[in-house]
């Protein structure tokens, strides 16, 4: 029974219907581009840390556009379980790489810069 004085957080039905409702109207409004610029920019990458620019600022003291294509793709395979790589920056390797490869093979990076990529140790976040 719902306390009449205090709103109540979504039901999970609530929330997926809000997802869906949510995905629907990004899958007609916006492109596959501006659908992922969205949703990196309000993705939370650690309690404190919401969006993929402030994540660089964060974890690599960068800008976003200083960042190579292997601090992007850890960042993005990190988001997915931020509390399980601060202090075990190496359990991203495997995910950073699965996302370097994706990156080649639908051509949004080249060969050499997906080998160079995966040569770097993952670098310690701050």
């Amino acid at each position: 029974m719902r306390s009449a004085g205090r709103p109540q957080p979504p039901t999970k039905l609530q929330r997926l219907i809000e997802v869906a409702a949510l995905a629907t109207w990004i899958s007609r409004h916006l492109s596959a581009r501006e659908a992922i610029s969205v949703a990196l920019s309000q993705a939370h990458f650690a309690p404190d840390v919401v969006g993929i620019a402030a994540a660089a600022r964060r974890f690599f003291d960068k800008s976003l556009e200083e960042l190579d294509a292997g601090e992007i793709a850890a960042l993005i395979a990190g988001s997915a379980g931020p509390s399980m790589y601060p202090d075990r920056p190496e359990r991203l390797r495997a995910p950073r790489d699965a996302l370097l490869r994706k990156l080649h093979d639908h051509g949004l990076i080249d060969e050499p810069t997906m080998q160079a990529a995966m040569e770097r140790d993952v670098r310690r976040f701050k």
